[in-house]
Parts: structure tokens; C-alpha cells; sequence
């Protein structure tokens, strides 16, 4: 990860976002209670920023089809599909 001005400013952004939206996730809006919550919430923040700039980092790196690719195993534990019996393989999903 690349650790230039410009990335270090794009880190501090992306904390600095999420901090906040962990705090209102957690119905925090009591500005005593945020003041409280801030750095427990500023470290949860700090590691899901990263995250995101190395996704962001792989797509830009790889195209948007590769880097999901590779991205995909680190985000999704297993998937499983139910009902594509009744999907159609082709054509409008529109029963009329």
C-alpha cells in the first residue's frame, strides 16, 4: 500500500467517514456518548479503510472483472443458491 501524501489524506477521509458511521450504526447520537465511543470506533474504522483502499487499490490495478475475482474470496465465506430451478436462463423475468 502506497503510503503518499495523497494516500495517507485518502486513509485519514475514509476513517474519518466511517468513524462516523459506525457511531450512528451504533445510535450514537448523544455527542457525550460519541466523545466516548470515537476512538474504540476510530480503531474498527482505521482497519475497514484499509481494506477498502486495498480493494479499490486491486480494481484499479486489475479491471473490474479480475480484481472482483481476486477480491471476491477475502469478502465472501460460501454462497449458496436456492430456487434457480425456477430462474430463467435466458431472456425477460416478466410473467405478465
Amino acid at each position: 500500500m502506497s503510503r503518499t501524501p495523497g494516500a495517507i489524506d485518502q486513509a485519514k477521509t475514509l476513517t474519518d467517514i466511517n468513524t462516523e458511521e459506525l457511531l450512528d450504526v451504533f445510535g450514537l447520537d448523544r455527542a457525550r456518548l460519541r466523545k466516548l465511543a470515537r476512538p474504540f470506533a476510530r480503531a474498527s474504522a482505521r482497519a475497514i479503510s484499509a481494506r477498502m483502499m486495498e480493494y479499490d487499490h486491486t480494481l484499479a490495478a486489475r479491471g473490474l472483472c479480475a480484481g472482483s475475482l481476486e477480491n471476491l474470496p477475502q469478502l465472501v465465506g460460501s454462497l449458496e443458491v436456492s430456487g434457480r430451478d425456477r430462474v430463467p436462463r435466458a431472456g425477460h423475468y416478466w410473467s405478465g
